[in-house]
């Protein structure tokens, strides 16, 4: 073995040594912790009591006032699958889903908010949501501080979107190559993946370089927006920050589904949140609830064209498997039909493409009932023939 390694595996083995006198002096003292594996989960007697609390005050407080159905907020979607349409959200539509999405998810600790606020993801779900558990929250002043930001708020929990993510990842791997540890952070991934099935938990104190970027304190970081690769929520739960994958629409206030803090699964965008009912027909999403908008601005045609019997239609495919958990498939107005009749969402053919290193970013469409995929490859292979 080469000196460093020398050192690296003696640096664990002292861990491991310490981790292992902890728990025996524990055992020992009686005063080892009786874990509950929900017990940090938002789905406990005390949120329960005080959503109840909650709901029965804001009630009355509508009752009173008699603005149950009076649009509050005017939000513009971002218009990625269409022209912008202004979307129109009552008091009743906002706190439905802060309490739903409070049901599934509970940071542990201060949040750190660095979405925009003109979005709802941004405003309602980083902002409102956390003020519902009474905890601190440090709003990013530019996303050109954002890691001076992290590491004065040193938060426990922030909500991102996929670019996010991305970039983190490709900025820890770019470091770890500018200081020839790349083999070193492979190894000790593969090292903590052992460890914790033994249950030996050593991330923070072998990936601490990477936390402390973070502020310290990361556990949580909610994602939602868009497709996340499944690869960036393994490698970040083997260096001890958990991504909890969301899925929301601004016309549902926003969110309808997100992992759970101890109970999640890697490709979902999670479990439906409290008081939203979820419809599969012909493959696309459909959502019942108070979350549900309005509708749109002066906008009676688009309207109906989307809610319909009481849902609202997403225009997004979708499948929900056995324990609760929703997948997104696709997008309807991005679906490719060829002349055999095969129905082909391009969304799944692009994911299984993305998986290859050389490639950066890649679009599948139709022409002249052929299947095509233009792919943007990584800097690194640009002009690489061979490969």
């Amino acid at each position: 073995m080469n000196n460093w390694q020398n050192w690296a595996v003696a640096l664990i083995l002292l861990l491991c040594i310490v981790r292992i006198g902890q728990s025996i002096y524990s055992f020992f003292r009686g005063v080892k912790e009786k874990r509950n594996p929900c017990a940090n989960c938002a789905t406990g007697c005390e949120l329960k009591n005080l959503y109840e609390k909650k709901r029965s005050e804001c009630s009355e407080e509508r009752k009173e006032t008699k603005k149950k159905c009076k649009e509050s907020v005017l939000f513009f979607t971002s218009g990625t699958t269409g022209a912008n349409k202004c979307v129109m959200l009552s008091e009743e539509n906002i706190l439905s889903d802060i309490y739903g999405a409070c049901s599934i998810f509970k940071p542990n600790g201060d949040v750190f908010a660095c979405l925009p606020f003109h979005h709802a993801f941004g405003l309602i779900t980083s902002i409102l949501k956390p003020f519902f558990y009474n905890e601190t929250i440090f709003i990013n002043n530019s996303l050109k501080n954002i890691l001076t930001d992290l590491k004065i708020s040193r938060p426990n929990t922030m909500f991102v979107v996929p670019t996010f993510i991305e970039t983190f990842y490709k900025q820890i791997w770019k470091n770890a190559k500018k200081n020839k540890k790349t083999h070193l952070l492979k190894s000790m991934i593969k090292t903590s993946k052992m460890l914790l099935k033994i249950g030996i938990d050593l991330r923070k104190q072998l990936f601490k370089s990477i936390h402390n970027s973070f502020g310290g304190n990361i556990e949580y970081i909610i994602c939602g927006g868009a497709y996340l690769d499944p690869k960036y929520i393994i490698f970040f739960r083997s260096i001890g920050i958990n991504i909890l994958n969301g899925y929301g629409i601004t016309e549902c206030s926003p969110v309808v589904a997100v992992n759970r803090n101890h109970y999640y699964r890697d490709g979902s965008v999670g479990q439906i949140v409290k008081g939203a009912e979820i419809k599969i027909k012909e493959n696309e999403i459909l959502v019942k609830g108070k979350m549900v908008m309005l509708g749109f601005y002066k906008d009676k045609k688009a309207t109906d064209e989307v809610l319909k019997d009481g849902y609202f239609h997403t225009g997004d495919f979708g499948y929900i498997d056995k324990d609760g958990f929703l997948f997104i498939t696709g997008r309807k107005k991005n679906l490719i039909i060829l002349s055999n009749g095969e129905n082909i969402s391009p969304e799944l053919i692009e994911e299984e493409l993305s998986h290859d290193e050389a490639v950066s970013e890649i679009i599948v469409y139709e022409n002249n009932n052929k299947l095509l995929a233009e792919i943007y490859p990584r800097e690194e292979y640009l002009g690489n023939e061979s490969y």
